[in-house]
C-alpha cells in the first residue's frame, strides 16, 4: 500500500493535499485510521464512520466490559500527524464499535499530533451519521 500514496512535495499526481482524504466505514474507517496511525500522510483529512484504530498488538491485561469483553490493545505508533485532520463519528451503543475504543482512538491520534474531532449520536445503531456526509462535504466541495 505505501506506493498507492508516495510521498510527494504536497501532492500526489498533481492533486494539492489539501484535496485529498479518506475515508471509510465499519472496518474500513478502521483500516483508514490504522493506515494513517501507520504511515502518516499525504492527507488533508481522514473520516472514519463507525470505526476506530485497531491497534499493533494484544496489550495483555483482563476482558473489559468497555471493549465488550477484550481486553486493551497496545498503540505503540511512532508516526507524526501534525497537521492532519480526523473525525471519528459512532452511535453511542453500536454493537460493533464500543465507545471506549472510540475514545481511546481519538487520545492516540491527537498524542500522535492529529487535529481529532468526536462525533457521537445516541442509540445502538453502526452506521453513518449524517453529520459524517456533511463533514465530508464541507472539507471537500470547495472551489
Amino acid at each position: 500500500m505505501a506506493d498507492l500514496l508516495p510521498r510527494a512535495a504536497g501532492q500526489y499526481r498533481g492533486l494539492p493535499r489539501e484535496r485529498i482524504g479518506l475515508a471509510g466505514f465499519s472496518q474500513g474507517a478502521c483500516l483508514a485510521l490504522e493506515y494513517l496511525a501507520r504511515n502518516g500522510g499525504p492527507f488533508a483529512g481522514i473520516f472514519a464512520c463507525s470505526g476506530g484504530l485497531v491497534g499493533t498488538a494484544d496489550g495483555g491485561g483482563p476482558p473489559l466490559p468497555g471493549l465488550y469483553g477484550q481486553a486493551e490493545k497496545l498503540f505503540d505508533y511512532g508516526t507524526d500527524l501534525s497537521g492532519i485532520r480526523v473525525r471519528v463519528s459512532n452511535h453511542e451503543e453500536d454493537p460493533h464499535i464500543p465507545m471506549a475504543r472510540i475514545r481511546r482512538s481519538a487520545e492516540v491520534l491527537s498524542a500522535l499530533g492529529a487535529d481529532v474531532t468526536v462525533e457521537t449520536e445516541p442509540g445502538s445503531h453502526h452506521g453513518v451519521l449524517q453529520g459524517d456526509v456533511t463533514a465530508m462535504r464541507a472539507a471537500f466541495n470547495r472551489p
